[in-house]
């Protein structure tokens, strides 16, 4: 990113971890019609917007994916020293601390 991009490095993240699985299932950006138009789908994997949770969700759903996965890899890529299994371990506990 040089100096004069001003995008989230948290959108950039989720971007690439929605064409990550976007590319794991075998799917291009055209096949999310029913849910976005190509070009928002692609501001989203350049990290230009960021998605509401409503419509992380619907991209979820169109990849038949849980909505947490793609917002897990999100933070691994965001954060390269954190494992799977330590982010996992992670949230299992603090949700078992909240509930």
């Amino acid at each position: 990113m040089d100096k004069n991009d001003n995008r989230d490095k948290t959108d950039i993240a989720f971007g690439q971890a929605l064409k990550q699985c976007r590319k794991f299932r075998g799917k291009t950006q055209e096949d999310f019609g029913d849910v976005s138009s190509r070009t928002y789908i692609s501001q989203i994997e350049r990290g230009v917007s960021a998605p509401t949770l409503k419509k992380i969700e619907m991209l979820a759903k169109e990849l038949e994916l849980e909505p947490t996965t793609m917002v897990a890899l999100c933070y691994l890529k965001l954060n390269s020293t954190l494992t799977t299994k330590q982010l996992l371990i992670n949230v299992k506990k603090q949700l078992d601390e909240i509930m």
